[in-house]
């Protein structure tokens, strides 16, 4: 509950489109899941500066990672819908804010059309397209 609590508090201060419901129904979709023993890595494509993000991190099995993708920064030019510009740096302390150690975040900076099955891994309990 601690957590929750923390993260709610936090949205008024990270900027992204994502809501407390959304995240109430990916945390209570991940309970399930996980009295079925279904755990593993967790995916993101379009984190922004990771408000969805934090709640997949908070669902990640024991010793799993969070695979994070977007044009970030350095990409921006090929963000032809203009959907908002995503901050490395911005992503990443938001990261440390809730995670400290983020060491189980592996960011792919590129775009979504590039993406393939191997770029990626393939033991997720939850992918998120944002």
């Amino acid at each position: 509950m601690a957590f929750l609590e923390s993260y709610f508090g936090a949205f008024d201060r990270i900027e992204g489109w994502f809501s407390r419901d959304a995240a109430l129904m990916f945390l209570a979709y991940n309970d399930v899941i996980a009295a079925h023993g279904v755990t593993g890595d967790v995916l993101e494509i379009g984190v922004h500066h990771g408000l969805s993000t934090i709640a997949l991190a908070a669902m990640r099995g024991d010793g799993a990672r969070l695979v994070a993708v977007d044009l970030f920064d350095e990409l921006q030019a090929k963000n032809i819908s203009g959907s908002g510009s995503g901050s490395r740096a911005h992503f990443e302390r938001n990261m440390r804010a809730f995670f400290g150690d983020i060491g189980f975040v592996r960011c792919i900076a590129t775009a979504s059309n590039t993406l393939n099955p191997a770029s990626l891994g393939h033991e997720f309990s939850f992918c998120h397209v944002d």
